[in-house]
């Protein structure tokens, strides 16, 4: 599967909830595509984040947030490359709940 949002990175991308991997670089495609075919509008990013689901076998929730640091870390040096790229991106909000 190719298109216009296919893959930058090479590698395993980082996990999310569900088996559904993260794509940071399709982030990076998308205001790439926003820029050129848009005229480069304001870009506000609302809820990106990572959950994670409850195994029922250890239902006590715990405080391991390294793959989440992971997935954000990765994300915000995708669009900080956009950014430096001219994306006009105002805004990035993490989904946190």
């Amino acid at each position: 599967m190719g298109g216009p949002f296919a893959r930058l990175q090479k590698g395993p991308p980082c996990k999310v909830t569900e088996g559904i991997p993260a794509e940071p670089g399709a982030l990076q495609k998308m205001l790439e595509h926003i820029k050129v075919y848009y005229g480069n509008p304001p870009v506000m990013i609302h809820e990106n984040g990572n959950a994670e689901a409850v195994d029922p076998a250890h239902p006590k929730m715990t405080y391991d947030d390294d793959f989440r640091i992971d997935f954000i870390k990765q994300y915000l040096e995708a669009l900080s490359v956009s950014i430096r790229n001219g994306s006009n991106t105002k805004g990035y909000f993490v989904w946190s709940f």
